[in-house]
């Protein structure tokens, strides 16, 4: 069984920062465990007392996402669990958008949407027990190092079929919650200067109504009253 840590890099001090589950990482996390459900995957989801739980659930991959704002946490964390010798996959908007702002901390990171990507990333750690990087130049959308350069591969493109490729977020992960919320299509017809939405999603796509509506059971999920 592998062990997956995934640290939403925020500032656990902010209440707005802390309101909402990461819907990303949830998103990351039914696509592994329905990839992996007979291989044996166990992952947790943190956003603070990083080393603590590095210590505790003893991590074989450590995932961490961040926006522009707290990627300077991203950087503390991936130094951190650098110096436990673990392998570190970076994602979110900001490496998306800034895959230069990479450190030798960090071992790879997502371009863009990371759901079929990530289970690339995964089957390598089975086969190899690490990200040698002749196998990471066979996958697209990533970065990472190489002799002491950067190595960027070509996009990996959007994912067209959601229904198909997107499993509904894991909500097991986030427990109760008092804010909650959900996708029903990625992307924005609009291009605000202000938003990096349709420079990340690049067009709009949408989960059939159908589909969307039976995966969600008719807004079962947990949240609890305010």
């Amino acid at each position: 069984m592998i062990k997956i840590l995934f640290i939403n890099a925020i500032n656990p001090a902010s209440e707005i920062e802390s309101r909402y589950t990461p819907l990303g990482i949830l998103y990351l996390s039914a696509a592994l465990k329905k990839s992996f459900h007979k291989t044996g995957l166990k992952i947790k989801l943190i956003n603070r007392d990083v080393e603590k739980h590095i210590q505790s659930f003893k991590p074989h991959i450590v995932g961490i996402t961040a926006v522009s704002q707290n990627f300077g946490h991203a950087i503390r964390y991936a130094k951190l669990v650098h110096s436990y010798r673990l392998p570190t996959m970076m994602g979110g908007i900001h490496i998306s958008m800034m895959p230069r702002s990479f450190t030798k901390d960090m071992d790879v990171g997502c371009i863009g949407e990371g759901e079929l990507t990530i289970i690339r990333l995964i089957n390598v750690f089975f086969e190899y027990k690490g990200f040698p990087p002749a196998e990471l130049e066979k996958i697209n959308g990533i970065v990472f190092w190489k002799n002491g350069k950067l190595i960027q591969t070509p996009p990996s493109g959007l994912i067209n079929d959601l229904d198909r490729h997107v499993p509904f977020p894991d909500r097991s992960l986030e427990g109760p919650v008092k804010h909650g919320y959900m996708f029903s299509s990625r992307g924005c017809p609009f291009r605000c200067v202000f938003c990096a939405s349709s420079r990340y999603w690049n067009k709009v796509r949408f989960f059939l109504p159908n589909v969307f509506l039976m995966k969600y059971n008719f807004l079962q999920v947990n949240l609890v009253q305010e």
